[in-house]
């Protein structure tokens, strides 16, 4: 197989514009998503606490599986995609597989978390729920067809806004805990995703 060449036809070296703090929270901003906070709460209510220890095992796999794709990566630096790994190892079928694969996951994912970004959103503006899933995948088409650099500023901002509400939001639980407060009755902060899943129930 022949390894990717990373200049164009004129000889020109593509350029790396992803700084590494860019990288760095774009990786973590994409832990959190509109899927924590919608999905992770049916998770709860319908197993309970046993929804952790399903937590654990699909972390343990992805940790796994991470850790297999960095030793391709160190072991064949000619490869520049995730896709093609499978076809320098299994074959041209197997990486052919994989990129559809990857394809069709994000075309199920993206209209998936677009849905549930628009229904949290419906709590606080007054507009149908398709109007603001279509303005979601229109602005993030919008960020993707941007040059490299403000990619990574957007997302670096969008990052670390996904990320101020996750700290306060992880520490009511053990505050409820030490404190005795009433699960059954939410707090002021969550009252949109409660909203959000009587709308859905």
């Amino acid at each position: 197989m022949t390894p990717p060449v990373a200049a164009t036809a004129r000889g020109e070296e593509l350029n790396r514009a992803l700084r590494p703090r860019h990288v760095t929270l774009i990786s973590l901003g994409g832990i959190i998503g509109a899927g924590l906070f919608v999905g992770s709460g049916t998770a709860i209510t319908t197993a309970g606490p046993a929804v952790v220890l399903s937590y654990l095992i699909a972390g343990t796999v992805l940790l796994l599986v991470m850790r297999m794709l960095a030793e391709l990566a160190e072991s064949l630096p000619g490869v520049h995609a995730f896709t093609e790994f499978p076809r320098a190892v299994l074959g041209r079928r197997a990486g052919f597989i994989a990129g559809w694969l990857y394809w069709y996951f994000w075309a199920i994912v993206i209209p998936v978390e677009a849905i549930a970004g628009a229904n949290l959103l419906a709590v606080w503006l007054p507009a149908p729920v398709w109007v603001l899933g279509s303005s979601i995948i229109a602005v993030t088409m919008a960020v993707n067809l941007l040059a490299v650099h403000l990619f990574g500023e957007f997302e670096f901002a969008f990052a670390a806004l996904r990320w101020l509400p996750f700290a306060p939001l992880s520490c009511w639980p053990a505050y409820s805990c030490c404190r005795g407060v009433d699960p059954r009755r939410p707090c002021s902060a969550s009252l949109p995703a409660v909203a959000v899943l009587r709308r859905m129930a």
